[in-house]
């Protein structure tokens, strides 16, 4: 008996769960190695002293320690919004309403 004569003298319900179970299996099988190249082609692109010059990092760390006008600007700012400061207007419109506790 031939191997196609088998295979199609198995059921139909049988044969798709082999088909299937082929095909899950070689999907694992290309996932392991496409995953296995990727790490390695990663690995071998991955060199921080070359990211660091081509972001150009030192030059970053030394403006941020000698400090960017635009953050100092930004720095003041935030300092004097998170003083709590109450303007006199709205002391005189709180002070014209009466006291409900009263």
């Amino acid at each position: 008996m031939k191997f196609s004569e088998k295979v199609k003298n198995i059921p139909l319900s049988i044969r798709k769960v082999i088909l299937w179970m082929v095909v899950i299996l070689l999907a694992i099988v290309l996932i392991y190695f496409w995953t296995k190249i990727s790490l390695q082609r990663f690995h071998q692109a991955w060199k921080p002293e070359e990211l660091e010059q081509d972001l150009k990092i030192p030059s970053l760390k030394k403006k941020i320690r000698e400090g960017i006008p635009e953050f100092k600007k930004l720095e003041s700012l935030l300092e004097s919004l998170s003083t709590p400061r109450i303007p006199e207007e709205i002391n005189s419109v709180s002070s014209s309403f009466p006291n409900i506790n009263e």
